[in-house]
């Protein structure tokens, strides 16, 4: 971007570590962005356009970090507050004559969703959001739209994303009349402080030596070809039925395990379904919400990004889904009894280079098969009324990056009780057969466990 472009916004803090990462990820393109998609009842009908603008400037009045743009993200990386938002270049209408919401896959908000992870955002331009709205609509049926919203991880975590849809939903309902702008004012609110500087995210000495003397894993362990640049996404997604969803969740509360835990287990099951024998050790990395351990002044509905992650290691002799479900819902536990401690976040203060460290990783075999986030089910936003409830489906989903697991797998509930599954991969690094293959064995697993 321009400096002088850049002197005339007001800054509103330093990135923190994290959001470092983050700014870094994207500026070398190892990793673009997240989307939250959700599918609506529409109760405005054609006005649905006037109704979501009014809406989101609600929305942007009330979160900060929705008007906050990183910028000079490789010498001294700081947040600006843009001066006003623009809607008509954040948010895209498409119509697709014919298209409604399949009910176990969906090839047309695939094709959306991937084209939204192949758009990265521009950081040399300081006046365009990190953030945009894409609303899928079918001109024959205004009854619903899906809503994806695309923004980059230094803003907003998966969970802040599903609050911006919870606060969009309430406004919708309660914005039926007043004045139509295009152009928003960003609000004069303080960003609040880096994660870093909220939670305590100790690393032992024990820990800092793994991640420094981390090499490459042995030839019986499965993660794909080495990371290198470019990263081309692709994405397919599927849709746990109701009825199947709930049985499984039932099954998991019977053998005392999460669903997390469960997807974990049944996701090293999967691979193992589909990888060569050669293959014994694969791993998955595991997201963790870190909100829980925000100070108590901060607002649980506040948007930022507050994440880490754990790691955990499955064999192939080891194929009892829900022995694998329980050594891992201990793990989780562990984490957080540890709160923060020990965590790749907590690593990035040993980093001086964070650019550098991440290029240094390329042409070098990566560790983990998959990464699984899951966001788990939709609430009402606080206040919201039962008939106001219009979110039925939500789908979840990340774009592929060259710096972790091979296969982003991304969990998220709706109120129509589905269970939303969102798989990203880079390609050339894992065939398109292959994950397909994986896919279909995540279901008959989920199947079989549960019939």
């Amino acid at each position: 971007m321009e400096p002088s472009l850049a002197d005339h916004l007001p800054t509103l803090r330093p990135l923190g570590l994290a959001e470092q990462y983050s700014t870094a990820r994207s500026h070398l393109g190892i990793y673009v962005n997240v989307c939250v998609t959700a599918t609506y009842s529409n109760r405005h009908g054609q006005n649905l356009p006037d109704a979501l603008y009014r809406s989101l400037a609600t929305i942007i009045a009330k979160h900060p970090t929705l008007s906050a743009v990183p910028i000079d993200t490789t010498t001294t990386p700081r947040f600006v507050r843009l001066p006003r938002v623009n809607l008509n270049q954040v948010v895209t209408f498409i119509e697709k004559p014919g298209y409604t919401p399949s009910a176990t896959s969906d090839p047309t908000l695939d094709e959306l969703v991937e084209s939204q992870h192949n758009l990265p955002f521009m950081q040399d331009n300081s006046l365009v959001p990190f953030w945009r709205i894409t609303v899928l609509g079918n001109p024959d049926d205004s009854s619903w739209f899906s809503l994806c919203l695309c923004f980059h991880h230094s803003l907003l975590d998966t969970q802040s994303a599903v609050i911006i849809h919870q606060d969009l939903e309430y406004a919708l309902a309660a914005h039926d009349n007043g004045t139509v702008m295009d152009i928003v004012e960003g609000p004069q609110k303080a960003l609040l402080p880096p994660l870093e500087s909220m939670v305590d995210l100790p690393v032992s000495s024990d820990f800092v030596c793994g991640q420094q003397t981390l090499g490459e894993p042995p030839q019986n362990w499965w993660s794909g070809k080495p990371q290198t640049l470019p990263v081309q996404t692709r994405f397919t997604s599927i849709w746990i039925p109701p009825n199947s969803f709930t049985s499984l969740r039932q099954k998991c509360k019977e053998k005392g395990v999460t669903l997390t835990a469960t997807l974990m287990s049944l996701l090293a099951s999967a691979f193992f379904r589909v990888l060569p024998p050669e293959y014994t050790f694969i791993q998955g990395d595991c997201a963790v919400s870190l909100r829980r351990f925000l100070p108590d002044y901060i607002d649980q509905r506040s948007a930022g990004c507050y994440v880490g992650s754990l790691s955990e290691v499955y064999s192939r002799e080891s194929q009892s889904i829900w022995e694998n479900a329980k050594r891992t819902k201990k793990i989780i536990d562990k984490t957080l009894q540890l709160r923060g401690a020990d965590m790749p976040v907590g690593y990035l203060k040993h980093v001086t280079d964070i650019s550098g460290w991440l290029l240094g990783k390329m042409g070098k075999r990566r560790w983990a098969a998959w990464e699984l986030s899951n966001v788990g089910g939709f609430d009402d936003a606080p206040g919201l009324k039962i008939e106001d409830r219009h979110v039925q489906s939500v789908m979840f989903s990340q774009s592929a990056s060259a710096c972790s697991g091979v296969v982003k797998v991304s969990a998220a509930s709706g109120r129509d009780g589905r269970l939303g599954l969102g798989f990203t991969w880079q390609e050339g690094i894992v065939g398109d057969e292959v994950v397909e293959e994986l896919v279909q064995s995540l279901v008959d697993l989920i199947h079989e466990i549960t019939s």
